[in-house]
């Protein structure tokens, strides 16, 4: 169930609902079945889901520019866009700089270790 207010039931265009076992007041709102409410705010804004969905991948697709502007470290740089894309806390860090700038702790993604650990579909 849904707790909406007045307004959200006249924009939905359930008003005429109220007081039934669809639309029941509580407190400062109303209670409204989780599948009704879905589907005629489905029916009032159609492309609601497909504007949020290409708002999302937009969003998605301007994380590579984000990392482009930054300089990436020739040791590593597949584990770099990584951590730039969780959030970029390894670069940053004290304890975790050599990783980055020495050839010791190059990490091999061709080697069958790796390949184990981090399969790919």
């Amino acid at each position: 169930a849904v707790v909406s207010t007045q307004s959200t039931g006249e924009t939905l265009g359930l008003s005429h609902l109220t007081g039934t076992s669809y639309l029941r007041a509580y407190m400062h709102g109303y209670f409204i079945h989780m599948k009704l409410y879905r589907e005629a705010r489905d029916i009032v804004q159609p492309f609601a889901f497909s504007e949020y969905k290409e708002k999302r991948v937009k969003e998605k697709l301007a994380v590579p520019d984000r990392i482009e502007k930054r300089a990436l470290p020739k040791i590593n740089k597949n584990l770099a866009i990584k951590d730039l894309h969780k959030g970029g806390t390894l670069m940053g860090d004290d304890r975790f700089g050599s990783l980055f700038t020495d050839a010791n702790f190059q990490v091999d993604e061709e080697s069958e270790q790796f390949k184990l650990i981090n399969p790919t579909v």
